[in-house]
């Protein structure tokens, strides 16, 4: 080919090579503004999904701040519940003691005997005049008859006496 043909060449396809790239410039911008359109929906999409995801993590934090707080109010409350137990008990033992103290403090008072006296009668009426009676060492008696035993000790009498009036009293604390 001689250089004049080659000229003709190129002046003739000239018009299709502009078309060319014309045609594509376009697709290159269509292609961008493609690109750009994806790039927004994605950006959309993981700001959506970010935003439930950061709803889904507050629900879940109130959940657990009611979780914890709910754990720790039943711990207060089993803690205080064992201090008013420990109270209670406390007033109890005292109320028992201070009990037992008064009924052995008989022992000391003059008429004593007489009550000792009138503790071996009941014995002997409950169980029988063969019943074995024994002095107790916080005072009063117990008797004996076959498989029948009467605690008659002052003790015994105290602890049944707090029993009764802590049931009659219906427990302070109940």
């Amino acid at each position: 080919m001689s250089a004049l043909n080659t000229q003709k060449a190129m002046a003739a396809l000239q018009p299709m090579r502009r078309h060319l790239l014309e045609r594509a410039q376009a697709d290159a911008e269509r292609e961008i503004e493609e690109a750009e359109h994806d790039a927004q929906r994605v950006v959309a999409e993981a700001r959506d999904q970010a935003a439930q995801l950061a709803e889904t993590a507050r629900a879940a934090g109130r959940a657990a701040a009611e979780t914890v707080g709910a754990q720790h109010r039943a711990a207060l409350q089993r803690e205080l519940r064992g201090a008013v137990l420990a109270a209670q008990r406390d007033i109890y033992q005292q109320r028992c003691r201070h009990g037992t103290e008064a009924v052995l403090r008989l022992r000391d008072d003059p008429a004593y005997p007489q009550w000792a006296a009138a503790l071996r009668a009941v014995a002997q009426a409950t169980l029988g005049a063969d019943a074995q009676l024994n002095e107790h060492p916080t005072g009063g008696v117990v008797a004996e008859a076959g498989q029948r035993c009467i605690d008659l000790s002052l003790a015994g009498i105290a602890a049944r006496v707090l029993d009764d009036t802590t049931a009659q009293m219906g427990e302070p604390w109940s």
